[in-house]
């Protein structure tokens, strides 16, 4: 999924359904470890807020588990 920075959806939600539809599909298999953040944000073309941002919340809903 390509981020649309015009679009009224926030960034960070976008970066979150991308990342929810990959963990659903399999490309991000259960026990995988993430790209560092740094990776991520420029994979997405986003800062790096808008990153923790996206993986908190997905830490939240219990999609992702962080062992920080």
């Amino acid at each position: 999924m390509a981020i649309d920075h015009g679009s009224a959806t926030p960034l960070y939600q976008q970066v979150a359904a991308d990342m929810r539809q990959r963990i659903v599909a399999g490309a991000l298999p259960v026990g995988a470890r993430l790209p560092p953040h740094r990776e991520l944000a420029l994979h997405y073309g986003v800062s790096l807020i808008t990153i923790n941002k996206a993986l908190a919340g997905l830490v939240s809903e219990g999609v992702l588990h962080s062992r920080v």
